[in-house]
């Protein structure tokens, strides 16, 4: 059976090595992050849990930050893996995402993921094409751009996927 087509791996969690690889990105965020940056990211939840291990350098479940600061993090929905056919990468309704990660001590902001209680983006016979993810990667350059020209933002974010952070 192919795991990429069980509802075993819906919206899957990352696995030790991805926690320890997201916890080993911490350094770095401490050494370019400052107060103006934006930070964004999918609203899939392994790339939730990369982001919050990243920024807060935190290897367990509480997510304690090793700072005062409090961070924010946007889920953007045009952050996605490729869309479509795989299970594992199909998003969690809004409001189960904000009771997911709202007692962590990071602020998640959802409110840019559509209030539906299913993927309206997800296809369950057939995949994304590249091109609408070029597309997508375009459009949330685009707006990150017309973000940090109106206002004080120096540097941006972004945990997505793979495929999307090639384009």
């Amino acid at each position: 059976q192919n795991v990429y087509l069980s509802e075993a791996f819906f919206d899957c969690a990352l696995t030790s090595r991805g926690s320890d690889q997201a916890v080993a990105l911490f350094p770095s965020f401490v050494a370019h992050h400052n107060s103006s940056s934006l930070i964004f990211c999918s609203p899939l939840t392994r790339a939730i849990q990369t982001c919050l291990l990243a920024i807060t350098g935190a290897g367990g479940a509480g997510g304690e930050t090793n700072s005062e600061e409090q961070r924010k993090v946007i889920l953007d929905e045009s952050l996605r893996e490729v869309t479509g056919l795989h299970p594992c990468d199909r998003r969690r309704p809004r409001r189960e995402i904000e009771q997911l990660w709202n007692e962590h001590a990071v602020d998640v902001d959802a409110t840019n993921i559509p209030d539906d209680d299913t993927d309206t983006a997800w296809n369950p016979t057939k995949r994304e094409t590249l091109e609408s993810v070029q597309a997508r990667a375009r459009t949330f350059l685009r707006s990150v751009a017309r973000r940090a020209m109106s206002t004080e933002t120096k540097a941006a974010w972004v945990f997505s996927h793979g495929v999307l952070l090639e384009q």
